[in-house]
């Protein structure tokens, strides 16, 4: 009798994992796109700033993506012009687009003790809650830079805790496509006048996006049995600048279709504690997912960066 019951549970599980991929599947599965850095890198001029912010921005427009912009706030400061390092943050916010946290300065959790690191995103925090009001939106998201969340499960719970007490989602990314390396090699191409170079490497940087892509949704499948949604992170930079109308196209060919990242968190498995613990493996919540688990991915078929740039090599 015992076996029967058995039998009949494990008939009703498969049942609706089915259930879930088909509907699933039927609805389109959706992705949430973040993009970090805001305003600028360190180094980035006031001019080229606004130049890739104006050219994200109009993508991001016409093709009415909800992204979300994540804010280093200290990178408001770099120079004397912080009132237009302000002003390109308005320009996200006019366009109706969300504004994240991403602490003060970009420290790493793993690397300086959490006090002092919750203290840099209530600095953070200050400055933007502000500039957001004056839009009638409200601070809720965080994103830790680098994605770090702490080298123990003791440090890990601590930030989690504290961005709970202050209000903040932390934004789990489940697709990350390295394009810093990418644009490192593009901006020397650039430097250096090749531009045969440059148009390679950008040409690389998209198929590899689109390979990364591909293996994490059907990393999905493996530990999920259905097409979760995903949490695309780009950084903004060069690359993306010039390759961002391509990027943007790319979910569509994998069934994806854009979302807002407060949709996406409130689907399985973001709405399930179970995949919320800590692991130190990975950058991706999909390899979190997968250590929290089962672990049923083959992680060294992911793709890795070196294979599409070690023939273009520029040497310093």
């Amino acid at each position: 009798m015992e076996a029967g019951k058995n039998d009949e549970e494990n008939m009703k599980a498969v049942f609706i994992i089915i259930l879930l991929f088909c509907v699933n599947s039927a609805q389109g599965a959706k992705v949430a796109l973040a993009i970090e850095n805001l305003p600028s890198t360190d180094a980035m001029s006031l001019i080229n700033a606004v130049d890739i912010n104006n050219k994200v921005l109009g993508v991001l427009e016409e093709y009415k993506i909800p992204a979300i912009g994540f804010v280093n706030v200290g990178r408001i400061y770099t120079d004397s012009n912080s009132a237009n390092r302000i002003n390109i943050l308005k320009k996200w916010l006019s366009q109706g687009l969300e504004l994240g946290n991403q602490s003060y300065t970009n420290k790493s959790l793993n690397l300086v003790p959490d006090e002092e690191y919750f203290g840099e995103i209530i600095k953070g925090e200050k400055v933007l809650s502000q500039l957001m009001s004056e839009y009638k939106m409200k601070l809720r998201y965080f994103m830790p830079s680098y994605l770090h969340l702490g080298t123990n499960a003791r440090s890990y719970n601590h930030l989690i805790s504290f961005l709970e007490a202050h209000g903040y989602k932390l934004v789990p990314v489940t697709i990350t496509n390295d394009d810093w390396l990418f644009n490192r090699d593009y901006i020397k191409a650039i430097e250096i006048q090749d531009l045969d170079l440059a148009v390679k490497i950008k040409k690389r940087y998209i198929q590899y996006t689109e390979k990364r892509f591909e293996f994490y949704v059907q990393a999905s499948r493996q530990i999920f049995g259905l097409d979760i949604d995903q949490i695309l992170l780009l950084h903004l930079n060069k690359i993306n600048e010039d390759s961002l109308e391509e990027i943007v196209k790319i979910p569509a060919k994998f069934g994806y279709s854009y979302d807002q990242v407060d949709h996406i968190l409130k689907t399985f498995p973001y709405n399930d504690k179970k995949y919320w613990g800590f692991t130190k493996s990975g950058i991706s919540w999909i390899r979190r997912f997968d250590d929290l688990d089962s672990r049923v991915v083959n992680w060294s078929k992911e793709p890795q960066n070196e294979d599409y740039l070690a023939d273009l090599f520029i040497s310093d």
